[in-house]
């Protein structure tokens, strides 16, 4: 998936429109939207590491979003399943960022640009047309922006208008590149997808 090139040329729109509805009904009827005040910076763990996915540690990407806040909020959150020393959440506090607990629901849909390293939460957001500066790797970067490849800088300033075809691309990563398992063809592309990888059926 990661390695994968994102072709929204070759998606129907009206197609990829009418599939992303009828998820973000599903997924986030009840949500209100809001005005994009803040910058949303949701954290894993390990927050003073710089990994070797990441092309900074956390903290590090925490000062970055505040140093390119432009009078914005900048709200980190910590993540409700992992561990935090005390010196992890005073290196945090020590930048001066407002420190919450998870909430993703209260905190993604008032924010302007997600912030954040390997969270699930920018995914979520491209429902509601967010933009995402990326600072690790994983499988959905098509449509971020990467700190690896554009630096801090750039990728701030590219989020002010960034807006990629999200339809498309929820379109194309939920249903062209993964396996629904509830759909009638889920059998037929998983012997597929073995086949490919050079597995034998029997």
């Amino acid at each position: 998936m990661a390695r994968a090139a994102f072709k929204p040329g070759a998606i129907d729109p009206a197609i990829a429109k009418s599939f992303a509805d009828r998820w973000r009904r599903k997924l986030f009827d009840g949500w209100q939207p809001q005005e994009r005040e803040h910058i949303y910076v949701p954290l894993q763990g390990r927050v003073r590491e710089q990994r070797s996915f990441q092309a900074y540690s956390p903290v590090e990407m925490v000062t970055h979003a505040l140093s390119h806040a432009q009078g914005r909020e900048v709200i980190a959150t910590l993540h409700p399943n992992e561990l935090y020393s005390d010196a992890d959440l005073d290196a945090l506090k020590a930048t001066g960022v407002r420190l919450e607990h998870g909430q993703m629901q209260r905190f993604l849909p008032g924010a302007a640009v997600v912030v954040t390293h390997a969270s699930s939460a920018p995914f979520n957001g491209y429902f509601s047309g967010k933009p995402t500066i990326l600072y690790g790797r994983i499988d959905f970067h098509h449509i971020a922006l990467d700190v690896h490849t554009l630096g801090v800088a750039v990728a701030f300033e590219q989020s002010q208008s960034h807006t990629p075809d999200f339809d498309r691309y929820l379109f194309w990563f939920w249903q062209r590149r993964l396996i629904n398992a509830g759909h009638p063809t889920a059998e037929e592309r998983i012997r597929a997808a073995m086949a490919r990888a050079g597995w034998t059926l029997t």
